[in-house]
């Protein structure tokens, strides 16, 4: 609206006129309706595609994990078929051989002592490579099994404890095979040193920790750096840091050793949380 007027007349009527300003054309609903789908559509392919490529990489994963399983599974087979049966096919020979001569027996008894020592080893390989065995379950029947017989052939009492669980927990090969060689080391310590008459394993389990006691009536130990050298505590330790645990030694009144390890349960291989 407008008016005007010369100077020193009056003004003029007021004129009017009407225009319309046109919004930018980003700014029109018939632009953002569009692009706002648009943006939708590529957000969910984005979404999508990303959540495929999460999936695939966890099919890999997978593919890979059964692989390696079956691979051991073979493995262990071979060795339990073909190495297990020469030894013990050798040591029969060997006895069989042993109506010779004095020279020639006293040679075969040294190699049948030491074929029949080579089979609980090949026996523990055997057992760390089936992939069958990655339970805690059949841990702590190992260590019950291997335990029991090195007690009782050094005439020394064996006193077991383990835990009572409800459901099956997975742990990897490196894992389980971590804690043979620390109870293995700890058992043969005690065996070794210690002059015991009883051996006890004890084994909790307090959440998702691991904790492992083996406790012996012996002479007890001094734990100087050269007897830490010596019995291979040091290794044991760095074994345990490897997975965030400790080892802890400490002598028992009135007499003996306690060998404590406390790890915690690893997650299992293929990203669950191991329970089935």
């Amino acid at each position: 609206r407008v008016r005007a007027r010369v100077t020193g007349s009056p003004w003029s009527n007021v004129a009017s006129t009407r225009f319309i300003v046109l919004p930018r054309y980003w700014e029109r609903l018939r632009f953002r309706v569009p692009a706002a789908l648009l943006a939708a559509g590529l957000c969910y392919l984005l979404l999508r595609w990303l959540a495929h490529r999460r999936y695939e990489r966890r099919l890999e994963l997978l593919r890979q994990h059964e692989t390696l399983v079956e691979e051991r599974k073979r493995i262990a087979m071979d060795l339990h078929d073909d190495l297990g049966s020469e030894l013990s096919g050798t040591t029969m020979l060997a006895e069989a051989a042993l109506l010779g001569d004095q020279d020639t027996r006293h040679a075969l008894v040294d190699m049948i002592s030491r074929l029949r020592g080579m089979m609980p080893k090949v026996d523990e390989i055997i057992w760390t490579l089936d992939s069958r065995n990655d339970t805690l379950s059949s841990l702590f029947g190992y260590l019950n099994r291997s335990t029991t017989a090195r007690t009782t052939a050094m005439k020394v009492r064996f006193i077991f404890v383990r835990p009572w669980m409800t459901g099956e927990r997975k742990v990897n090969p490196d894992f389980r095979r971590m804690v043979l060689m620390l109870v293995k080391e700890s058992v043969n310590n005690a065996l070794k040193h210690s002059r015991c008459e009883q051996l006890g394993l004890s084994i909790t389990l307090d959440g998702d920790h691991l904790r492992i006691l083996v406790q012996d009536n012996g002479c007890g130990m001094v734990l100087t750096p050269a007897a830490s050298l010596r019995h291979g505590l040091s290794n044991m330790q760095d074994r345990a840091r490897q997975f965030n645990g400790t080892v802890a030694f400490a002598d028992v009144q009135p007499h003996g050793t306690c060998v404590s390890i406390e790890l915690p349960l690893p997650v299992d291989a293929t990203g669950g949380n191991g329970l089935k």
